[in-house]
């Protein structure tokens, strides 16, 4: 997996189609957390919180006092739109300034619907190692055609 490359949870594109995660009407946050557990889209009911089979916030950077808040950023200009028979989700980029205060230990960025009541995880962002937002800060540039896309037949 490259680093940067976006991976959507297998149970998120169920939870879309039954309108439990809202991708036009949620508030979504991108939130870090290391490298103790490892993901992939089979990950078991992913969520940022006790909602699911994974609790992906036990696995949190440590946000210290830096630029990371804990439960992450909340990403903004959220768009969930069709275009010619794609339908795509896509935001802003996200960044987290430098500080030295910032967590050091970050490998994974979730995406999870801050609305849904169990905090459902959508997918995320492959770090590529162990990545310290103490040196430097962290840059995502979001792919063209946003985070992922659905197209008809």
């Amino acid at each position: 997996m490259a680093a940067g490359q976006w991976t959507t949870f297998n149970h998120a594109l169920e939870l879309i189609g039954a309108g439990t995660i809202k991708p036009k009407s949620d508030t979504f946050k991108m939130a870090f957390i290391n490298s103790t557990l490892t993901l992939d889209a089979t990950t078991a009911v992913p969520c940022w919180g006790a909602g699911g089979t994974t609790n992906l916030s036990t696995y949190e950077c440590s946000p210290a006092t830096g630029n990371y808040v804990a439960g992450g950023i909340t990403l903004t200009s959220v768009t969930w739109v069709e275009t010619t028979g794609v339908t795509a989700f896509d935001s802003d980029d996200v960044t987290v300034a430098q500080t030295a205060l910032n967590p050091t230990d970050c490998r994974w960025g979730v995406v999870y619907s801050d609305t849904s009541a169990t905090k459902d995880a959508l997918g995320f962002i492959d770090l590529d190692g162990i990545t310290d937002f103490a040196v430097g800060g962290f840059s995502f540039t979001v792919p063209v055609g946003g985070y992922f896309s659905i197209a008809r037949a």
